[in-house]
């Protein structure tokens, strides 16, 4: 690293060759300083006024594919062959590996003896966590691989929508999901499958038939139907009382026919008013007399007197309910008594004066 810029670094590959690192192609969360030996991968060679232009690159997912070759002799060899990376940089990243050769473990061979050879590729990359998974032909498998570190239940892949529907346990929902979605992104990115992740608990509740099945189009019963069944139904289990309850009814309308006048009738309906004009009407006298009662000589006796309430509307002390003694009545007296004497005599405010008194009273200083 030469200088470190607000907007790009200045590397110097060689002597006298120098290349950009811009800032969006640079890892999160890792400072770059002065004099700092990075490894970077060449992105493109641009052809700019002063000269060409070398962009390099330290968050892009090649670099990972290139210390990867630089580490694992295998993947260099051709052994080991690399079938996706999805990476976020400076986060975490993940690698699909496939062996050519089937006495050859391809996850351990990129991890190493005490995962020396991962290590190294961890610690270039500024701690960056690597999940190294193994590869399938199989969609269901290998997205249930690219899931890890989460069991994974049932997978059911839907080859026209290109999603895959995983089932993970209750307790393992949200290491399946990682943090802010970061592990089902990466997994979906790796796969270019679109991936949807369910409990147990909601996968089964979805399994469950319904209580209620609902008729297909064509299939629901027709209501008109029904309901003569029912009429049906009722009819021959109780003809009298049906006939017995329809009789009424019949001279209930024929007696409300007879009251109305035949001027007010009409072909489907009668008026209201008419109705209203038809009804008898007592007079004023019969109205009293149903009123008041004076048919029956009812009289009505006034109370002459309102009862107060007997109990009490406020509350009470017992030593204002119960009699007192004599001796208290006395103290109270006494007390009093005391009191009073205790008390100041205030002068009286007016004072009653005579006339001669009043003619002696000079007047001359109050004139204004």
């Amino acid at each position: 690293m030469q200088r470190v810029e607000p907007r790009q670094a200045i590397l110097e590959l060689a002597k006298g060759t120098e290349a950009s690192l811009p800032y969006n192609e640079q890892v999160r969360n890792e400072h770059l300083r002065a004099g700092q030996r990075v490894r970077v991968i060449i992105l493109r060679v641009e052809r700019q006024a002063k000269g060409p232009q070398i962009i390099v690159s330290r968050g892009d997912k090649s670099l990972l594919r290139r210390l990867l070759e630089l580490e694992v002799p295998e993947i260099a060899h051709g052994t080991v062959e690399i079938k996706a990376i999805a990476r976020e940089g400076g986060h975490r990243s993940k690698v699909a590996v496939h062996s050519r050769v089937a006495s050859i473990d391809p996850i351990g061979a990129c991890v190493g003896m005490r995962s020396s050879r991962i290590q190294n590729i961890v610690n270039e990359l500024g701690g960056e966590r690597i999940d190294i998974i193994k590869w399938d032909a199989d969609p269901g498998n290998f997205v249930s691989n690219a899931l890890s570190p989460a069991q994974v239940l049932e997978v059911s892949v839907s080859e026209d929508a290109h999603r895959a529907t995983v089932v993970v346990p209750d307790r393992m929902v949200s290491l399946a999901i990682g943090k802010e979605g970061q592990n089902a992104r990466l997994a979906a990115k790796l796969t270019r499958w679109g991936i949807d992740i369910l409990s147990q608990t909601a996968s089964e509740a979805a399994q469950q038939p319904t209580s209620f099945d609902a008729y297909a189009p064509g299939e629901a019963p027709e209501v008109d139907v029904l309901a003569e069944a029912e009429e049906v139904a009722a009819a021959a289990t109780a003809p009298e009382l049906v006939e017995a309850a329809a009789e009424p009814e019949v001279e209930v309308a024929v007696a409300a026919e007879e009251t109305l006048e035949p001027a007010a009738r009409t072909d489907e309906e009668f008026s209201f008013a008419a109705a209203v004009e038809s009804m008898p009407v007592p007079d004023r006298e019969e109205r009293e007399a149903e009123d008041y009662g004076e048919e029956d000589d009812e009289e009505y006796e006034v109370p002459s007197l309102i009862e107060m309430e007997s109990r009490p509307t406020a509350i009470r002390f017992a030593e204002d309910v119960l009699p007192r003694r004599p001796e208290e009545v006395e103290d109270t007296a006494a007390a009093k008594k005391a009191a009073a004497a205790k008390r100041p005599k205030r002068a009286p405010r007016f004072v009653e004066q005579t006339e001669e008194e009043l003619e002696e009273i000079d007047y001359s200083g109050r004139i204004h």
